[in-house]
């Protein structure tokens, strides 16, 4: 069956009636007695005073004449309570029954047994910070910082780091490399083992008096940092180390090398959306032709349709490339794929070289030769038999005598048609 009660018996023979402590045979109360006295076994220790007695006993403590000390027993630590609704050290309570609240100062012992429960008003004193420091010092309960010898510590498997800093050689050891593995993150991502911030790696940009580029090392594509809690580009970040936020404005690059972590402040310099964009487009970085993530032709592609203009209808071109007649219409009219990689070529496709004729050339002068001028009922008979021959329909014929299409064969008979 499961223990339900702490083990300890007291000195007085009374049992302790608490519940055990995470399946200790001991109680917290006990086991927190036990662990501040050096594990000591709890058994036949004081039993702490009941609740209904303490506030008697405190304003006992508050009226001693006695000289000796009035320990409050049965607590594993220096002993609390609760006066008033509020939780406070015995020892300041008995103060406050005495003389009232002593408010910001400390309720000192002049017997430095406070840990011990002592509560005798003729014992204590009031004080600062500093008194409270230097009693516990008198009394040996802080901890004073002493200086140790230093030792050398064993040999260790694997490379001594090489680094000196602070005139001190490191002394981590990497299995394989010469450089421990903090000093080799910090050559990664400073340049230097000896650099420990970003900030001290953007002061090298911001005092550079070179007209060459200041390189961020160990970092790939355009480097990102955080200064003072925010995240931003490294080069906005060394502009704002010099002048200050820019605000809305973007910090450009006249390296154009803004991309491989150029922070040289003489490099930089402040300009709106637009310019960035013709920066952008200038240092070949904009997203041109195949490397735009929406292209669906490739440049050898659009180059085969503006050689195929002419000869076929945009629907066949778009039906052939897999694309919409819209896109071979701007790619024809260089809406697209503009740049001098891909030109535009005239697309002049008169006469047979249109992929909508339906005629060549010695058949419109044919037709014009035959086309019989008079009456309009019998140019009507005439045009529908040559529609009938050409296979085409009688406007075309009659576009085709006009002049309205193949103008510059010349040769027309608009003149003399009769409607």
């Amino acid at each position: 069956m499961a223990q339900i009660t702490c083990v300890v018996v007291f000195a007085n023979g009374a049992p302790c009636v608490r519940a055990p402590y995470r399946g200790s045979k001991w109680c917290p109360a006990c086991y927190t007695w036990s662990r501040r006295h050096g594990w000591t076994d709890p058994n036949g220790r004081t039993p702490q005073r009941p609740k209904n007695t303490v506030l008697p006993f405190l304003q006992a403590a508050a009226q001693a004449t006695t000289d000796e000390c009035i320990d409050l027993t049965g607590y594993a630590h220096r002993p609390t309570v609760r006066l008033n609704g509020v939780s406070m050290w015995a020892s300041r309570a008995v103060w406050t029954l005495a003389h009232g609240d002593p408010g910001a100062l400390h309720v000192l012992h002049t017997c430095h047994r406070g840990d011990e429960g002592c509560v005798n008003i003729r014992h204590l004193c009031l004080g600062t910070d500093a008194d409270n420091h230097r009693d516990r010092v008198a009394a040996g309960r802080s901890f004073v910082a002493v200086p140790r010898a230093r030792t050398t510590r064993p040999a260790r498997p694997g490379i001594r780091c090489k680094v000196m800093e602070g005139g001190r050689r490191c002394d981590d050891h990497h299995p394989t490399d010469d450089m421990c593995a903090k000093h080799r993150r910090r050559e990664r991502l400073y340049g230097s083992p000896l650099t420990r911030s970003t900030r001290v790696l953007l002061t090298v940009g911001v005092r550079a008096d070179t007209e060459e580029c200041v390189i961020i090392p160990g970092r790939s594509g355009r480097p990102v940092v955080r200064l003072n809690g925010v995240g931003m580009t490294a080069s906005r970040a060394v502009w704002v180390l010099a002048h200050g936020d820019p605000g809305d404005r973007y910090v450009l690059h006249t390296c154009h090398r803004g991309e491989d972590g150029c922070i040289n402040l003489l490099h930089l310099y402040l300009g709106d959306q637009a310019q960035n964009v013709v920066d952008t487009v200038s240092a070949g970085r904009h997203a041109l032709g195949e490397r735009n993530g929406q292209a669906k032709l490739t440049a050898d592609q659009a180059r085969r349709v503006r050689e195929l203009a002419g000869t076929m209808t945009q629907d066949a071109l778009a039906a052939r490339f897999n694309v919409s007649r819209q896109a071979i219409s701007h790619v024809l009219h260089g809406r697209t794929w503009g740049d001098s990689k891909v030109p535009v070529r005239k697309m002049s496709a008169r006469g047979e070289r249109n992929a909508l004729a339906k005629l060549d050339a010695a058949a419109v002068l044919d037709i014009r030769r035959r086309y019989v001028r008079g009456s309009r009922w019998h140019n009507r008979g005439n045009r529908a038999a040559l529609a009938a021959e050409y296979g085409v329909s009688e406007r075309t014929i009659m576009d085709v005598v006009r002049g309205d299409t193949w103008t510059w064969l010349g040769d027309c008979a608009t003149q003399h048609v009769v409607t």
